[in-house]
């Protein structure tokens, strides 16, 4: 028994144990009993789990960048020029929830599946510039984790300036020097310079 309580007069009644409980599963029943004594048929029993434990903290393992001529995995601190990329870990325990922050924002929520990974496609575009990314990970009693490792990249979705050729160079045979625009050379490896 966890206790007793009196109904009101609507038939509400509420009972909170004194001694808390431990973790694991439980099945409530409950019975009443009139003022003469007499004890009512069991309730059906109401199950849940009690769970306090947070689980462990998961993991990011990969970063993909799926946008433009270079494409995949995108290491630590390494740029990219996906806006929106996918990031990928391992969790727990599946069918536990995988929020995944930058900084202090959370971005993003996932869930870890039957084989232990996890997977987030951004929707928000990213400014450019650096992106730190963690995850936690969240049990359906809503314990939370402690955050997962660290993931940094850099992201950088604007195009270079446009580069100068500002001179040619010729150091073979009687004529060299630089090469004028529409000139000719008999340098087949000429020096060319110019700025990015």
């Amino acid at each position: 028994s966890l206790g007793t309580t009196v109904a009101d007069a609507q038939g509400n009644w509420t009972l909170t144990p004194s001694t808390p409980l431990a973790e694991g599963a439980y099945q409530f029943t409950a019975q009443a009993t009139n003022a003469a004594g007499t004890k009512s048929n069991v309730s059906a029993p109401y199950a849940l789990l009690i769970d306090t434990t947070a689980p462990g903290a998961p993991v990011i393992t990969t970063v993909l960048d799926d946008v433009g001529t270079i494409q995949g995995a995108v290491g630590q601190d390494k740029k990219t020029d996906d806006a929106t990329p996918t990031i990928q870990g391992t969790g727990q325990t599946p069918g536990d929830t995988i929020q995944v922050f930058d900084g202090a924002t959370l971005i993003g929520t996932t869930t870890v599946g039957a084989g232990g990974t996890w997977t987030l496609t951004l929707t928000t575009t990213l400014n450019d510039g650096r992106h730190e990314f963690t995850a936690r990970e969240v049990d359906p009693a809503g314990n939370v984790s402690v955050p997962s490792n660290l993931y940094p990249i850099v992201v950088d979705t604007v195009a270079p300036g446009k580069p100068t050729i500002d001179s040619v160079n010729d150091d073979v045979g009687a004529i060299q020097g630089v090469v004028a625009r529409g000139g000719v050379t008999d340098d087949t490896v000429p020096q060319i310079k110019g700025k990015a």
